[in-house]
Order: C-alpha cells, then structure tokens, then sequence
C-alpha cells in the first residue's frame, strides 16, 4: 500500500566584439599546434582589440594609434612563431578589428559601423570564480528614470536586457542575494548601484563584467551569457539605459515570464496533434534515458475512446497485451475520475502518458533518470507529474500481480492510485497529505470493496483515531503516523463524497488549486516530492469554504464512520 505523499549598442559601436570571444575556447583547426602560452597571448590580443575599439569610439585617437602600433607588432611576432596562424577564428577576427581600426584612424576616414563577428553562443566554463571584489563602479547619470520607447535598434529593457539579469544573474544578485554587495531586485536598484553608466556605456560595470572585459567572470561556474545578449545589454546601455514600461521600482521578475509560462504559451499554439507528438517523442525519450537496454512497447488510444484523459500513450518493458489490459481499465477508471479531473481532462491538455515498468528495478531506474529521484520508498508502486508548464503528463506505474494480498494491492487498484494522483497534480495547487494519501485508495474501494490490502488499510483507521485527543487537529500535519495516512485520508475522502458527491470534491479541488502559488517549480509536482509542501491549515480552510465544515465536525464524522464499519 502507498504511504501518504503531501503534494514538484550597435548604432553607435564601432569596433568593439563580445568579449564571450576573447576567453572561449577558440575552436580552430590548427589549434592544438599552438602552446599553452601563445594561446594565453591570442586571448589577450583578442581582448586588446575590444579594448581598442573603445579607445575608436570615445575619440581617444592618440592612445588608439599607440595602441594600434603594440598590437600589430605582437600580432605579428605571434604569427612569425606560430607559421601563420592560418584558420584560426580568432587571428581572423583580430585582422578583422586592426584593418577597421586602421580605416577609422585614416585622415578623413567617415566612421566605421559596427558589423558583428560570427555568432557565438557561449561563453567559457572556466574562469574565476565570483568573489567579494565588486564594490564601486561608475556613477549612475542623470536622466536615467526617463521611460522612453525602446532604445537603439529597437532595443528595449523589459524585452531585451531584463530577462538576461534576472535568469542569468538573479540567484546571486536578486531576492536577498547580494554578492559582491551587489543587488538588483529592480530597474531603480540596478541603476542606483551605479554599475550601469550612461556617460561611458560601454566602461560600466556591468556591461565590462557581462562582457568578461573585467574580472571576475560573470556568471560564475557554467552559466554562459550569449554574445547577442551582450550586444544587448551595451546597445541598451549606449542608449540611454532607459525603463521603457513599468514602475521602476517594481520587482524586474515582474517584467520576464517564467519559463513555465513560455512554455505554456507555446504549447497553447500547438494543435492537438502536434502536442500529441510532443508528448509520444518525449515519452520514447524519457524510457530511453531509463532504460537504455530495453525496447519499449508502446500503445495509442485516439482522443475518441478516453476523452477525459486526452487519448492516451503507453509505454514500457512489458508486451503489447499487458499494456492493451491497463490501457481497457484506464478507460473506466478515468471515468470515476471525471467529476475530479480539470477543465482539460486528467493531467491537463493533451494526451495522458502512462509509463509501465515491469519490475521494481526499472520502476526506480525510471525515477531516477527521469526527475533525479533515487530513492523512491518501498510501498510506492504509482505517482504521476504534471509540471506547471504543461510539458509532460505522465503516470509511472510498477507493474504489480492481478490477485491483490494484504500487501499488495494489485495492479488494478495501482492503476487508480496513478490517475487519483493525475487528477490532482494536473490542477496544481497544494493537496494535504489526507488527500493525497486517500483519494486514489478510496476510488480503488468503489471498484473492489474485497480488496485485502484496502480492506487492511482500513482496519488501521479505528486505532489512529483513538488517538486524536484535539479534534481540530485532524487536518494538522503530523497528526498521524505516515503509515496511517491512507486509512484516514481514505475515509475522510468517503465522508466528502457522501456529503456532496465528487463534483463537490472537485470544488475543493479547485479551491485550493486557487489559494496556491502562481508558480511552483515543476519538479514538486511529483507526488513523492510533495512532503514540504503540505499546507500549513491541512486544507481547513478550503473545507470551510466547499463544505462548511470544522476539522473537529469532520472529525466526528469519521468517527461515527469507523464505528459504523
């Protein structure tokens, strides 16, 4: 039997390249016949060149013709010892930057336009790491609150620069981080922190730090800023630096969709067979990933036949009857769970991806490879995820024998206990462990009253509630010992549907779908992840509201139940 589980800058540029270039691993073809030391100094040659781009542009004409002079001569001593450097990018993207630099330095020379080098993606995975060397910078000029349209090229803050800074940078610089006394909850605290400076946009803190043209690498460890995200947040900076919507105070999060919500998003594009494709490519890779050696068997249900849970795939080690058998029970099953299911059917929209493991080996394995969970407890032989953005909608089941024990509740009742699950990951929300713990064995006892292992979890539901001595606390979380959970969730569960049915329970489902956060990592959507994340009140209040009722009546109620057993 289960244990209960609580609810996983180019218009005015001229010469200067993301300095992603200058420190990533140049990847040319004659580059192991370079020394350590002559790699070292084409990095550093590269980087001058940046550097000497801004000398171009802040009119510094004296100190870029010196410049200019230094680096042609090491230039050329590093490819006299080298041969030539033919093929190497980045010897190609410095001829580049000292044939533009001598064109702008040229008598009568019109300005040079900024034309950007091949992309490249990354940045490197080495580098220092963060350090508390990141007081001071630049300060802030005037004018800067100004909350005009875009800036160059249609660069625009919100759209463009903020969601760099708040997934690349917020979990050091945001939300109470503040490394290197550095925090940028907002466009007002990032502008008064001074490290942007719209007087020299280009020599600011944060662009110089993004750019890796400063010490120490931003971010740290194996993040990587994209060049087009740079040149992004420069052409900002040169801009002006301007807040183009929004309260300059508010939280910059406010301005960047989440992740899940880009997902969803996309996902509310996709036509019914293209998500349906989706969810069967993700399902072959997901059994892959766990298990490697294996060949899976996979089944199809149209929409037609299993409406509430959107067609159905599924996929496992096991043979094409097995799976045709369970396939045959979910139809029915999802049926009882019809008044509980979301607007879009059990686990959301599109189909439901039911993974069948023979074993406890490939069960585990599965978990493993597909949420990182190792160590799955004994007695949990079903669970189903279904991340807030919509991605996945899956059950995992271990594949149990047909003639249920005490012990064993059967493959049958294993079923309902995945799709219990389904129904209430698929609305979100934060379910109590009661719940959780008893809806699936409750729907299982309608289906088989005779079920040995239901009926022994049952036996243990009189000697749990001998030892409720506060009434109020029937809800409270650590009330019952986790092997009880079941029997009382299970019973509280009966209770709710005889006293309004499971549309009613819907609703409560619904209410407390509501009261959650907005957004919840994807991961703690999985039922065996779900134990830090009980409500505080155990569901009182959403009770209160669907069914009018205390803990301390409910919990008379489950007291009459048990003795009228």
């Amino acid at each position: 039997m289960r244990p209960p589980r609580p609810r996983l800058l180019t218009a005015v540029a001229v010469l200067s390249v993301v300095a992603a270039m200058a420190l990533s691993p140049a990847p040319v073809a004659a580059q192991g016949e370079l020394t350590r030391e002559q790699r070292v100094e084409l990095v550093g040659l590269k980087r001058d060149a940046v550097r000497l781009g801004g000398l171009l542009r802040r009119g510094e004409t004296e100190d870029a013709k010196a410049m200019l002079a230094e680096v042609e001569a090491r230039f050329a001593k590093l490819k006299e010892a080298t041969g030539g450097l033919e093929g190497d990018r980045y010897a190609g993207l410095i001829e580049e930057d000292l044939a533009e630099a001598r064109t702008a330095l040229a008598p009568g020379a019109a300005p040079v336009e900024d034309e950007p080098h091949p992309e490249m993606d990354d940045m490197p995975v080495d580098g220092p790491a963060m350090n508390g060397n990141m007081a001071g910078g630049n300060a802030m000029a005037g004018g800067a609150m100004d909350t005009g349209d875009s800036g160059a090229g249609g660069i625009t803050f919100s759209k463009d620069v903020a969601p760099t800074l708040v997934n690349m940078c917020g979990r050091c610089h945001m939300n109470g981080q503040a490394r290197g006394g550095f925090e940028m909850n907002s466009y007002q605290e990032l502008m008064d922190s001074g490290y942007v400076d719209t007087d020299d946009p280009e020599g600011g803190r944060m662009i110089r730090l993004m750019g890796q043209i400063e010490q120490p690498k931003m971010p740290p460890g194996n993040a990587r800023i994209k060049r087009s995200q740079w040149t992004n947040a420069r052409d900002w900076a040169v801009a002006g630096a301007k807040l183009d919507k929004g309260n300059p105070s508010a939280p910059m999060r406010s301005l960047v969709p989440t992740a899940a919500q880009l997902a969803r998003a996309a996902m509310a594009k996709m036509s019914d067979g293209e998500l349906a494709a989706a969810r069967l490519e993700r399902a072959n890779e997901l059994f892959k990933k766990a298990l490697r050696r294996s060949t899976p068997t996979v089944v199809q249900v149209p929409d037609s036949a299993s409406p509430v849970t959107g067609g159905l795939i599924l996929i496992g080690n096991v043979d094409e009857a097995r799976l045709n058998q369970i396939a045959d029970w979910i139809k029915k099953d999802a049926e009882r769970l019809e008044p509980l299911a979301g607007e879009d059917g059990l686990g959301g929209r599109g189909p439901l991806t039911v993974f069948v493991m023979k074993s406890r080996f490939d069960y585990q394995e599965f978990h493993a490879a597909a949420s990182g969970l190792f160590e799955v407890p004994a007695s949990v032989t079903a669970d189903a995820t279904v991340p807030d953005d919509g991605s996945d909608a899956y059950i995992a089941l271990q594949d149990l024998r047909d003639d249920a024990t005490q012990s064993d509740p059967g493959m049958r009742a294993n079923v309902i206990f995945g799709l219990s699950e389904a129904a209430m990951a698929g609305r979100g929300g934060d379910v109590p462990a009661w719940l959780s713990a008893g809806l699936g064995p409750a729907i299982a006892f309608d289906v088989d009253s005779q079920n040995p292992a239901l009926r022994a979890m049952s036996d243990r539901l009189p000697g749990a509630l001998s030892r409720l001595s506060k009434p109020d606390e029937l809800l409270m979380p650590g009330t019952f010992a986790p092997e009880e959970m079941p029997a009382v969730g299970a019973a509280m569960v009966s209770v709710l549907r005889k006293n309004g049915g499971d549309k009613k329970l819907g609703q409560l489902l619904n209410v407390m779908a509501a009261s959650a956060p907005a957004e919840e990592p994807a991961m703690m959507m999985n039922a065996m992840r779900r134990g830090n994340r009980n409500r505080g009140d155990g569901g009182a209040a959403a009770l209160l509201q669907v069914y009018g009722a205390t803990p301390a009546q409910l919990a008379a109620r489950l007291v009459a139940a048990a003795r009228g057993r």
